[in-house]
């Protein structure tokens, strides 16, 4: 969100405190009659300062000209609150807008900053209105716009359309639009009122996809943040017509009804941006792979970008821009990016740098992939089940083993700081064996499937936790190694799903979904039998052979950078929740050595954590968590790679 000085703050204090309708109006009366535009003249907007703070309200009403109230609706006026208050607030605002600058703060600067905070209390539906001035800014520097139509399907308060205007003053776009209900409708034409602009809405409000005001017309830029998963968004009959060319989506989910309604409008030579949540580059539902497929078959897709979190204010739901472009030529490639990494809540910076980017590779300029980018043929992507998640594409950043090993010299010095502190101790012991360790030789490596039963947990209505069996969830997985004596979760179930879900010695229990790539599939180990059963948010993988491989070390195995590095080249760009399904679990590699060296390791990994549950000393604990991910990295990330970096048979 824009940040302001003094005078623009204390603007956006009394704003935030004003009554959004009689804000409106004054806001009005500054853009066509405001003090910097007549300093000394007897207009309108000086007469006001000279009016009675009760008679504000009614007095802004009547000095606005006939073209500003035909843009409220019937009875606006009357949704104002506390009079009294109101008019206060209202005169002091009339005071500071009189002092402000036009250059420092704009009345759509403080319409925008007041409909945000409209968002949280439910007063405006947030999720068809407002886009951030960072992604506003990224996609139309995406488009880089020329003269030209410019269409926004569902332009919510016109925050896009008004931003091409703002990052490209110097080219001709005739705007145009079309909303989704009478508020919005009304929101759209004044915020675009308060900045200036004219653009065409098609007269009302109406459904996008079911009654398209601007039908036949094709556009030479499309901009678009449609409401994401709409569900129902087609009402009683799903329509017909050439719209749906690459198949009818379903009634469930909007985004491919925006998305082909797009394509739809684009005309010969039309580029197009439009956010979607990730999930549309992943589904596999069939109606939605098919479309997908089309879509990529026919090269309309210039580039797929995976945004970074937390972008939005409304919602935080993970999403990309497509990059769409109906060409002479299609598109034989895609330019994937990853940018989920990449700050782009301000200007500049990493933001320049992917916009650059996108524009080189439109120059034709050759791309070699890296970490956060690469070109991909649409062949391949078609092979691998028209999936446009970027990370499943771009290069994988290496981990050399000779940086890992750079690390033993520390590990070495934790290793005999620990054995002094713990002297008296039996885990001293098992701990200054690793001082003088060799690395281990002999490793094997195998599918995770084929050495673990995997079996999801306990799924029931909420109605049934919190009394009843004890049950490790989520929560467990993510805090402990170990399976703790304690759990602080129960779930009422019969006897035969106990016994179905009841854990026993060696279960690894899994986290199968998450917010983020980063606690995904961690993993927790049941040291033994127990009277407990687990969630449906979880994983068990149980053995095959009991021991082999050995439990303990695998509690070290799964928290290991070769583990992680898998889940996070082989998990898509998550919709809602990252997931951990069958596939993926399927394609997991284990790495392990002889069976004494996992026992030596599984077991001082697991005396570490019953010390730690009973140390109440911090700091010593602090020191065992940096000892024990070190034993990890050092005996098994750094002979793993190294073994691999040789080609060396594992």
């Amino acid at each position: 969100m824009k940040k302001f000085s003094s005078l623009p703050q204390a603007i956006m204090t009394l704003a935030a405190r004003a009554d959004l309708p009689s804000l409106t109006g004054l806001l009005m009366l500054w853009r066509i009659y405001g003090a910097d535009t007549f300093p000394d003249a007897h207009t309108p907007w000086n007469d006001l300062g000279d009016t009675p703070p009760e008679q504000y309200a009614d007095a802004i009403r009547h000095l606005l000209p006939p073209e500003a109230v035909d843009l409220l609706p019937k009875g606006f006026w009357a949704l104002s609150g506390s009079a009294q208050e109101d008019a206060r607030c209202l005169q002091q605002l009339h005071d500071l807008l009189s002092c402000a600058s036009p250059d420092e703060l704009s009345p759509a600067d403080i319409f925008t900053h007041r409909l945000i905070l409209e968002m949280p209390a439910g007063s405006i539906s947030s999720g068809d209105f407002y886009t951030p001035a960072s992604l506003v800014g990224l996609m139309c520097g995406l488009l880089d716009f020329t003269d030209g139509s410019l269409y926004d399907p569902c332009c919510g308060s016109g925050a896009l359309l008004a931003g091409a205007v703002r990052s490209f003053p110097g080219a001709k776009l005739q705007l145009y639009g079309q909303t989704m209900d009478e508020r919005t409708y009304r929101l759209c034409r004044i915020n675009l009122f308060l900045m200036g602009l004219s653009v065409d809405l098609g007269g009302r409000a109406a459904n996008t996809l079911t009654k398209d005001l601007h039908s036949g017309m094709k556009f030479d830029w499309i901009l678009a943040n449609p409401p994401f998963n709409l569900s129902n968004w087609c009402g009683d009959a799903l329509p017909s017509g050439s719209v749906w060319q690459y198949g009818v989506p379903p009634r469930s989910n909007g985004n491919f009804a925006w998305l082909q309604h797009i394509i739809c409008r684009m005309g010969a030579g039309s580029r197009a941006a439009v956010v979607l949540p990730n999930g549309a580059l992943t589904s596999q539902v069939r109606a939605e792979r098919r479309i997908r497929e089309g879509i990529l078959r026919d090269g309309l897709v210039e580039a797929v970008i995976s945004l970074p979190p937390g972008l939005f204010y409304s919602t935080k739901i993970p999403c990309s821009i497509w990059l769409l472009h109906k060409s002479e030529q299609p598109a034989s490639n895609v330019l994937m990016i990853d940018a989920r990494e990449l700050h782009l809540r301000e200007d500049g910076g990493d933001t320049t740098a992917l916009t650059e980017l996108v524009l080189r590779r439109r120059a034709g300029e050759s791309l070699q992939s890296a970490a956060w980018y690469a070109v991909v043929p649409t062949e391949r992507i078609a092979a691998n089940r028209a999936l446009l998640s970027p990370n499943l594409y771009t290069a994988e950043e290496p981990i050399s083993s000779a940086s890992v090993l750079q690390d033993r010299e520390q590990f070495l010095l934790l290793t005999d700081q620990l054995c002094r502190r713990l002297k008296d101790d039996d885990l001293a012991g098992k701990i200054g064996m690793w001082a003088g360790a060799a690395d281990f030789e002999h490793w094997e490596q195998t599918p995770l499937a084929t050495r673990y039963e995997i079996t999801r947990g306990v799924e029931k209505s909420r109605a049934f936790f919190g009394r009843g069996v004890p049950m490790a969830d989520l929560k467990t997985v993510l805090r402990h190694p170990f399976l703790p004596e304690t759990l602080t979760q129960a779930v009422d179930i019969s006897g035969t799903e106990t016994e179905k879900f009841r854990l026993r010695a060696g279960d690894i229990l899994m986290g199968r979904t998450s917010e983020t790539t980063q606690q995904l599939g961690c993993c927790c180990v049941v040291p033994e039998d127990r009277a407990a059963v687990y969630s449906g948010y979880l994983h068990r993988l149980r053995p095959y052979e009991a021991g082999q491989p050995d439990s303990f070390y695998m509690a070290g195995f799964f928290q290991s950078a070769v583990y992680r590095r898998q889940v996070e080249r082989l998990v898509p760009v998550y919709t809602t929740r990252a997931n951990m399904n069958l596939d993926i679990l399927s394609r997991i590699v284990l790495y392990y050595p002889d069976q004494p060296s996992q026992k030596a390791l599984g077991d001082t990994l697991y005396s570490i954590y019953l010390y730690r549950q009973r140390s109440g000393d911090a700091v010593l604990n602090t020191v065992l968590d940096e000892f024990a991910r070190l034993l990890i990295e050092q005996f098994i990330t750094y002979p793993v790679l190294r073994l691999k970096e040789e080609n060396a048979e594992i």
